[in-house]
């Protein structure tokens, strides 16, 4: 069955995306895109914005003045309804854009029967839910899910909605429809990226044949956005060396962290009662999803080691995934599932130390809130490395685990985790000034500093890619041809390997769009009342 699908995935995808182009992916050479100007969709451009800079010239955080009519942004993503780092960065946008009057549309996949979390549609959001298909395929996918491409309805939608921007965030068939709608319609667009999906496939048996394809249609799609924002400096040069920069222009936009609710002051005697935690234990916290690719067998490895020495450890799970099965019967390891807001804050800030293992985060949004509750990280250098410097906010550890099956990486890996983390537990002076250093750390990543960036990436895409569009070049027509039906065949063979995987591997259903259908459960995120 793999090979048949290897065989599909390499005839469809591989060479659908060899021979649309080396630059421009579904935008072709650009020829074709320049000559949508003029259609549909006039362009946005309030007189004082006319002549901005990239990022407008005004400094971060300043109130932008009020354009001549409400910014209109609409959203590609995917499992929104999964509180995961992905949907909550959206949100925090979302916000911004609600504080300045704009307006917002988000399409994304329906929710699945079992998503993890709270969940559900923001009240009052504008808001449109397309067929999904559940993701991993063959096991537990906790709410995961793809969109199949634009509905009807959420054509209508957008045609009705008329944004200024698209902003995509996933590079899944809706968001290919959303590309090529955005083209078609003269919308600004940007792309942000989130996950390294590629080394993500190496903890499953399909890494040898879906990397390389993977990699393909990736570029394939962020080819078609003029700017992709990638969270950090590392983010920019690792897709570089993997040659992304050939097919779109890679720009740095960061995270934030909201300070007054990540706070030092969350810390609670009841939390650690909770866990079983004494006054003198030394709690390491785990939040996240627990899927293999980031590594809470380390975490958990780690901790088995500190307890056989003798230490006073306690260990606080915040996540669900097919990994939780990993702390069954260890008594001094607590699983609380997944926590938001509020409660979520208390939990770091109750917490010694946070000990995050992963090598596949974009940003570390993880870090960043443990910063802000004021403990000590000890987190994987790659990633991590610009919010954590050793002995300064904690440790940043090299992982080294090039092959998940290799059991002597795994050992040397462990142990230089566990050398930092037995640092900061027999040293309580270091473990102080570090939790110290890490809410000063904290503070320079305000959540409103950067948003405000991305609404003025936003007025920058639109100065750039609408009004400013060079004239159609000469054969243009003949590359727009070339470029809708490659994106014809390129879009219909990944249906129909979907079609295929669903025969072979016996899938679950397209998830509903039916939210009555669906169960939800109310709850608080990001101070919203969610339904």
């Amino acid at each position: 069955r793999v090979s048949v699908v290897a065989c599909l995935v390499g005839c469809f995808l591989f060479w659908g995306g060899i021979f649309s182009g080396t630059r421009g992916g579904v935008r072709g050479s650009g020829g074709a895109w320049a000559s949508f100007q003029g259609k549909t969709m006039p362009p946005y451009s309030p007189p004082t914005l006319q002549s901005s800079p990239p990022f407008a010239a005004k400094s971060m955080g300043q109130e932008l003045e009020p354009p001549a009519e409400p910014l209109r942004v609409v959203f590609f993503t995917a499992s929104y309804f999964v509180l995961d780092g992905v949907t909550l960065t959206i949100r925090k946008i979302l916000a911004a854009l609600k504080e300045i009057g704009a307006e917002t549309l988000v399409i994304t996949a329906a929710p699945t029967q079992d998503t993890m979390g709270e969940i559900g549609a923001l009240e009052g959001e504008n808001l449109v839910l397309v067929p999904g298909m559940p993701v991993p395929l063959d096991s537990e996918h906790y709410g995961y899910a793809l969109g199949l491409g634009l509905s009807r309805e959420a054509r209508k939608r957008l045609e009705e909605f008329r944004p200024h921007v698209a902003h995509f965030t996933v590079c899944d068939l809706l968001g290919m429809d959303g590309v090529k709608w955005a083209e078609a319609n003269n919308v600004a667009m940007v792309g942000t990226w989130h996950s390294n999906y590629c080394d993500y496939i190496k903890f499953y048996s399909a890494a040898w044949w879906l990397t390389p394809v993977l990699r393909r249609y990736i570029q394939q799609f962020y080819g078609a956005i003029p700017t992709t924002f990638v969270p950090t400096d590392f983010m920019r040069l690792k897709l570089t060396k993997e040659g992304y920069d050939q097919f779109t222009d890679m720009q740095i936009w960061g995270r934030g962290v909201d300070l007054e609710r990540f706070s030092p002051a969350r810390r609670s005697t009841a939390f650690r009662r909770r866990i079983g935690a004494k006054d003198s234990d030394i709690v390491l916290i785990w939040v996240g999803r627990l899927v293999p690719e980031k590594r809470p067998d380390v975490w958990r490895d780690v901790l088995k080691k500190l307890h056989d020495e003798g230490h006073a450890i306690r260990g606080a799970v915040v996540g669900v995934g097919p990994c939780q099965t990993y702390f069954d019967g260890i008594p001094y390891i607590q699983t609380l599932g997944w926590m938001s807001g509020v409660e979520l804050a208390e939990a770091y800030a109750s917490a010694d130390i946070l000990l995050f293992p992963s090598d596949v985060e974009t940003f570390g949004n993880v870090t960043l809130e443990a910063l802000g509750c004021g403990i000590p990280a000890v987190v994987e250098e790659n990633c991590s490395r610009h919010l954590v410097s050793d002995g300064v906010e904690g440790f940043a550890v090299h992982q080294g685990i090039d092959d998940p099956n290799d059991r002597s990486q795994y050992e040397a890996c462990l142990n230089r985790y566990f050398t930092k983390v037995r640092q900061l537990v027999v040293d309580p002076d270091l473990r102080a000034k570090c939790a110290r250093n890490a809410r000063v750390k904290a503070d320079t990543y305000s959540n409103s500093m950067v948003q405000q960036r991305m609404i003025d990436n936003y007025h920058h895409a639109l100065n750039t890619q609408v009004r400013n569009r060079a004239p159609p070049r000469e054969g243009a027509r003949f590359q727009e041809v070339r470029t809708n039906v490659l994106h014809w065949f390129f879009a219909y063979a990944a249906r129909v390997v979907i079609f295929v995987l669903w025969l072979l591997l016996g899938l679950p259903q397209v998830t509903e769009t039916n939210l009555a259908e669906t169960n939800i459960r109310t709850a608080v995120v990001e101070g919203e009342q969610l339904v």
